[in-house]
């Protein structure tokens, strides 16, 4: 099953995630702080991560580049969501190689989207993968 790690510090938002990802049968663990993503990352490595940039600890973009160092981020699709401008948004998404840039507010099919293409790109690496052995 594919897991993904939702950082969103927006209690609003976990209900939703919670609901919709698991209704697509994906394990989802949700955490409110960088800090707490960090930890559950490690914890038990992520399938695909939607990464908040504005976090109450540290700014995303720290959370994505300490994963990064980590190992956690190596093939790993990142979705970046933002309540910065587009233009802010895009930028920020590059430098980071994300797979997906979500600006605020952001309809819940666009994120199923852009999780789902996350997850199938995930299994198409498996299957090349698996196919070149």
């Amino acid at each position: 099953m594919t897991r993904i790690l939702v950082i969103e510090d927006e209690d609003s938002l976990h209900p939703l995630y919670r609901v919709l990802l698991d209704r697509l049968k994906y394990d989802v663990a949700v955490a409110r702080t960088g800090a707490e993503g960090i930890a559950a990352a490690v914890k038990s490595p992520p399938d695909v991560v939607v990464l908040d940039l504005m976090l109450p600890d540290k700014p995303g973009l720290e959370v994505a580049r300490e994963l990064q160092a980590l190992g956690l981020l190596n093939g790993t699709p990142l979705i970046i969501t933002t309540g910065l401008g587009q233009q802010d948004a895009k930028a920020i998404g590059q430098s980071l190689m994300a797979t997906s840039v979500l600006v605020k507010p952001f309809g819940m099919n666009e994120m199923i989207g852009a999780i789902r293409n996350a997850a199938n790109s995930i299994s198409a690496r498996s299957s090349n993968a698996a196919r070149s052995i």
